[in-house]
């Protein structure tokens, strides 16, 4: 039986643009929550949260293969906000950066240890499975993309990728936790 996310990424993926209306409703306060936490500024969280739901209404043909739709909205979240943090700060030298950013908090200790239980969780999978999860999620590569780069079917590509967001499902406890310690 197939849960209400799997119904409403099955009706994206058709073009249905009321599911994904539905669908934007259900997640984009608090993937903008999350990433506002992660980068400290309002403007940027909004921007990188539409963005990433821009991205899934281009590429929603790919979205049916999404096992955990939490997972897969979070972690891009995640890896979104951290490219955009570490742009922001090539681009700004150190001595510009405002005290509170420069200064660790509790959160940023938080968010280093997700960051870390999130790397060695990639760490353990298999080869496959890690290098095409890091070309999809790290490097943004479509599965098609991933599939010809590596001469393998899409469908493998797709498995490597449920695989790996089962993987990283574990910490989704944790993420919970650290969602609730950036009130």
């Amino acid at each position: 039986m197939l849960t209400s996310d799997e119904l409403l990424l099955s009706a994206i993926a058709g073009g249905d643009e009321k599911a994904f209306d539905a669908f934007f409703a259900r997640y984009y306060a608090k993937m903008k929550y999350f990433v506002k936490g992660l980068c400290h500024d309002e403007y940027a969280a909004e921007n990188i949260v539409q963005d990433i739901f821009m991205n899934l209404w281009v590429r929603r043909g790919e979205l049916e293969g999404i096992r955990s739709l939490d997972s897969y909205l979070f972690t891009s979240a995640r890896n979104s906000a951290l490219r955009a943090l570490r742009e922001r700060l090539r681009q700004q030298p150190e001595e510009n950066i405002p005290e509170a950013e420069a200064n660790t908090t509790e959160e940023d200790v938080y968010l280093r240890e997700l960051e870390a239980m999130i790397d060695r969780r990639v760490a353990r999978m298999p080869a496959q499975r890690r290098r095409v999860f890091l070309m999809s999620r790290r490097d943004g590569k479509t599965n098609a993309d991933i599939a010809r780069e590596l001469g393998i079917s899409i469908r493998t590509v797709e498995t490597h990728i449920s695989a790996a967001l089962a993987d990283l499902k574990e910490l989704k406890f944790f993420l919970l936790l650290l969602m609730l310690n950036f009130n």
